[in-house]
């Protein structure tokens, strides 16, 4: 079967979208909409069968089309997903899923009554590296978990409508409930701050204390010169470090057999001897590619995705608590 889509934006985004979808053998991207005239032509050399429209609603009013790829602004994201859903399209719109709590909330009752799939575009969850770092924690080889720490820091992307919660901490969001999304926080602290676009904070700072003792801390900065994207996570066996800016491909990395041993009665601290590094090798296959390879089959058998509309209101009120601690 053969999926006919429209692509809603061409700016950062779309083109890679655009890219990866029409190169799967399922899918036939019939519309491209921009409102920027020479972003079509840019389109039509990717996708040179498309139609183009500056008019979004030729897409929603088109009965051929099966779903809608939504990569505009975040502001935008609410009103495009729901006339794609009241238009009987599925969706698959890039991060945020909507611009506030209050609107993802609105989305996941509209689509109760449509009943469509809404994929959000979570897309380190699709990297190989994230599927090694799930089993990993899945499979208990880190032994009892002390501490998950993100570094994520670039230079911009500045928006107008979005602050550094809805831009970065957007992943950071959907990684920590993915992976230990049964625990729920007992106490957030945050601090943030607006240098570029006042009041929209473009660096921030986060720590998070679960149940059990372990802990979260999150960096997020928009006024770096070096893209960073980092994650070790500590437990009692080992060290797992995620880089994701590694040169020649070698982003993950295990460290230790065990971290360090404390005596209480003795006070003796026993650190460990060998100091193995484990190089951890995994799949070149691009995440963008896993994810429209996942869409198209929950398209095709009708299985809700695991980044459904309910997942991106999870990612919503979790940054919606941390929002609410940085101005605590």
């Amino acid at each position: 079967m053969i999926f006919k889509a429209g692509l809603i934006g061409y700016g950062y985004w779309g083109p890679i979208l655009l890219r990866n979808f029409s190169s799967h053998s399922d899918v036939e991207i019939k519309i491209i909409c921009d409102r920027n005239p020479s972003k079509l032509e840019s389109a039509l050399t990717i996708s040179p069968s498309s139609q183009v429209s500056q008019n979004a609603e030729s897409i929603f009013s088109d009965p051929d089309i099966d779903f809608v790829i939504i990569a505009t602004q975040g502001k935008s994201h609410y009103d495009l997903v729901k006339k794609g859903l009241l238009s009987g399209k599925h969706i698959f719109v890039e991060k945020p899923f909507a611009l506030n709590l209050e609107q993802a909330k609105e989305l996941v009752e509209i689509n109760k009554q449509c009943d469509l799939q809404i994929m959000v575009d979570h897309t380190f969850l699709f990297t190989p590296e994230y599927q090694v770092v799930k089993e990993i924690i899945r499979n208990q080889d880190l032994g009892k978990l002390f501490h998950f720490h993100s570094t994520r820091a670039d230079f911009g992307r500045f928006q107008s409508d979005i602050n550094i919660l809805g831009h970065l901490m957007y992943h950071d969001a959907y990684i920590l409930l993915d992976l230990f999304g049964e625990q729920k926080p007992i106490n957030i602290k945050a601090s943030g701050t607006a240098h570029i676009i006042n009041p929209l904070e473009d660096t921030a700072v986060v720590s998070i204390i679960y149940p059990n003792g372990f802990n979260a801390d999150i960096i997020n900065n928009m006024l770096c010169p070096i893209k960073e994207r980092k994650i070790f996570i500590a437990g009692e066996k080992a060290i797992l470090l995620w880089d994701d800016m590694a040169i020649n491909g070698n982003k993950l990395k295990l460290y230790n057999n065990k971290i360090v041993s404390y005596d209480s009665k003795s006070g003796n601290l026993e650190y460990p001897s060998n100091n193995s590094i484990k190089t951890l090798t995994v799949s070149s296959k691009q995440a963008i590619e896993n994810e429209v390879d996942y869409f198209i089959s929950c398209l095709k058998d009708g299985d809700k995705p695991k980044n459904d509309e309910n997942a991106g209101l999870q990612v919503m009120q979790f940054l919606e608590n941390i929002n609410i601690a940085m101005r605590a």
